[in-house]
C-alpha cells in the first residue's frame, strides 16, 4: 500500500508539477527505506507503535519500487533509483521462479507452506507479478541493463495464457504488454553543469 501511495504521489507531482506532492512521496519513501527494513536490506511488512516486523511479500517489493521508480522520474534523484535496482534485486532473489518466470507471493526466506502462489490477476490492485515486469522494464531503460528486460520477458512468457484467456482481469499486464511493444524514444542531455542542461 504504502508503494502504491508513494507512486500516485510522485506521478500527480509529475503531471500537475505539484512540490508538495513529491515532498510527500519523498517523506514516505524514506520512512519506507528507514524503518521498514532490516539490517540486511530485506523489507518488512508492518511497522507499529515503533516496531517493525513480519517479512514482506512480493507485493510489498513491487509497488514499493513502482513508487520509487515513479519518484526518480518526478525528481531525478538518482538515490531512488539505486534503491529501486537494490530491491529488485532482492525481489528476483527472494520471490523469483528461476525455473518459469515470474514471482511468487512468499519469499524463500519466510515459512515454508503446502505451496507457494504466484498470482498474476489483478484483484482490487493490480497484479505485482504485472507490476514487477513493468518495474523491470523501465529498469532495463534507465539503468541500460537488458538483464531486467530478460527477467520482465520470463514473467510475461508464463502468465501470456492467463492474460489471453481473460484480458479484462489482466489490465496491468496489458499495460505492461503496451510499454514492451512501444518502447518510446530515450532522450539524453548532456551539459558539463546541471545549469546548462
Amino acid at each position: 500500500w504504502n508503494g502504491l501511495m508513494i507512486a500516485a504521489l510522485a506521478m500527480g507531482a509529475r503531471v500537475l508539477g505539484d512540490e508538495s506532492y513529491l515532498q510527500a512521496a519523498r517523506r514516505a519513501a524514506d520512512f519506507v527505506k528507514e524503518n521498514l527494513r532490516r539490517p540486511d536490506g530485506r523489507l518488512l511488512a508492518r511497522y507499529r507503535e515503533g516496531e517493525s516486523e513480519y517479512l514482506a511479500y512480493a507485493a510489498d517489493y513491487a509497488y514499493f519500487i513502482w513508487g520509487l521508480i515513479e519518484l526518480y522520474e518526478a525528481g531525478f534523484d538518482s538515490h531512488y533509483l539505486a534503491l529501486a535496482l537494490e530491491l529488485s534485486e532482492d525481489l528476483n532473489k527472494y520471490f523469483g521462479d528461476q525455473k518459469e518466470g515470474g514471482f511468487f507471493f512468499y519469499g524463500l526466506d519466510a515459512e515454508q507452506l503446502l505451496a507457494r502462489p504466484k498470482e498474476g490477476y489483478d484483484g482490487a490492485m493490480p497484479s505485482y507479478n504485472a507490476v514487477a515486469a513493468l518495474n523491470f522494464m523501465r529498469l532495463a531503460r534507465l539503468s541500460s541493463d537488458l538483464s531486467w528486460q530478460e527477467k520482465a520477458q520470463q514473467a510475461m512468457d508464463y502468465f501470456a495464457a492467463e492474460v489471453q484467456e481473460y484480458p479484462t482481469a489482466h489490465s496491468f499486464w496489458l499495460l505492461a504488454a503496451i510499454f514492451q511493444i512501444y518502447p518510446g524514444s530515450e532522450v539524453v542531455v548532456a551539459a558539463e553543469s546541471e545549469n546548462q542542461a
